[in-house]
């Protein structure tokens, strides 16, 4: 009797971790790990360099609020170099950027000419960088990876982030304690992870990352991809979903030095605590939409996340109790990184190739007005509380997205039909 066709059945494990059996995305995955590592090492140095210098909570508001306008004003054009030119070369060059701005504060903290007013320049000037280097890194995923593994590898990009979002901050402060090491030295291995992410991104193939420079002009592309974002019936609904939460949940984060010290007097240990139990979540959520890549609903999904995210937001807001707090952040982290990662990979996959970068540059705007909308909200804060600010937050977080589009989710579920254009090979 023939034997009939061979059936590979996968486990789940198994497909979690699909997309690593791809050299390239291996490679690119490295990258980001050392691309992002050193920026939440900076969440925590830059925070102490800043309020050592002035003792003051509003300076610490103003770095990032410095770090986050350019971003606004370049993440468009950003968005056109990406469609336009090698990526791979554009997230090189920004890294090592990057790499020589974190090493002139090291070399200003080692010498003892550090002033407050050098790391807001600096902070400006990164974030003019890393507005070039998010839409050609978002944009280069799908290049690296094939179609069929591509949920998988959005989720464990996002894994690999979250996993320096644990590591990081502790990593930062504990070796600031360190004599031999302090607040110089950590901006020393800052650098030199920067470098090294500009190596091992320079070392993928240019064939699999080339884009055939268009004839149009900037503002002709820049309007090109709004038209296209336009005209999709699921693009316009997956930004939206976008901005509301991270421009109305997000912020929590920022608040939770209000809650541990003031709300619920636990001190700098329960803040440590809560938001490694949050970043532990978030990595969780990671895995769990790596492992589930090839689940066909994930519109569906995706919303049912972010409502859980803000409700979730909402109970511990009103809850003012440790323990209760304790539990329920890494269910807040987990749902908030279920509904970023689904919404990256149901923006790639109904995206065709030579509108990626435009898109992944409109898609980063909602990032870089996280620090903008920050400030009013912590003055809010300061004036009605920030248990009554972020339970609103939630609740409406949860009403906005609930009311969303039954249509969308049907279209974004749908399996679409994109464009390689010539000139990009996969």
């Amino acid at each position: 009797m023939a034997a009939g066709p061979t059936v590979v059945v996968r486990s789940r494990g198994t497909r979690m971790v699909a997309a690593l059996g791809e050299g390239s995305f291996r490679a690119y995955l490295a990258g980001i790990l050392f691309a992002f590592l050193p920026m939440q090492m900076q969440q925590v140095a830059q925070g102490y360099l800043a309020y050592t210098l002035t003792e003051s909570a509003t300076a610490l508001g103003l770095v990032q609020l410095a770090w986050g306008v350019p971003q606004l004003g370049l993440t468009l054009f950003a968005g056109v170099l990406a469609d336009r030119y090698e990526r791979r070369r554009i997230i090189a060059v920004s890294q090592g950027l990057l790499g020589l701005c974190t090493a002139t504060i090291a070399v200003l903290v080692h010498s003892g000419a550090i002033q407050y007013w050098q790391l807001v320049v600096l902070a400006f000037l990164q974030g003019s960088i890393f507005a070039f280097n998010v839409p050609a890194r978002q944009g280069m995923l799908p290049l690296v990876v094939s179609e069929q593994n591509l949920a998988n590898a959005v989720a464990l990009n996002n894994s690999g982030v979250n996993l320096t979002r644990v590591l990081g901050p502790g990593l930062a402060g504990v070796l600031i304690a360190v004599p031999l090491v302090g607040v110089a030295g950590v901006y020393d291995m800052m650098a030199a992870s920067y470098f090294t992410a500009a190596f091992l991104v320079g070392r993928l193939a240019p064939g699999r990352t080339a884009l055939r420079p268009a004839p149009e002009s900037v503002l002709g592309a820049i309007a090109g991809g709004f038209r296209f974002i336009r005209r999709s019936p699921v693009l316009p609904t997956l930004i939206g979903l976008a901005f509301v939460p991270i421009l109305l949940g997000m912020p929590y984060q920022t608040l939770m030095p209000v809650f541990a010290l003031q709300v619920m007097d636990v001190g700098s240990p329960g803040l440590g605590t809560l938001m490694m139990l949050a970043g532990l979540g978030a990595l969780g959520g990671s895995l769990t939409v790596a492992a589930f890549a090839d689940y066909p609903r994930k519109a569906r999904l995706q919303l049912v996340a972010v409502v859980a995210f803000g409700l979730l937001l909402f109970v511990f807001a009103i809850s003012h109790n440790f323990v209760i707090a304790l539990v329920l952040m890494p269910f807040i982290g987990g749902m908030q990184n279920v509904y970023m990662a689904l919404n990256s990979t149901l923006l790639m996959t109904h995206t065709d190739r030579q509108y990626l970068g435009r898109v992944m540059g409109v898609y980063m705007v909602t990032w870089s007005m996280t620090p903008v909308t920050t400030l009013p909200i912590a003055a809010a804060a300061d004036h009605v509380g920030a248990p009554a600010v972020v339970a609103t937050l939630g609740l409406a977080v949860a009403l906005l997205i609930g009311l969303a589009n039954p249509r969308y989710r049907l279209a974004a579920d749908r399996p679409a039909t994109l464009t390689v254009p010539t000139g990009e090979t996969r």
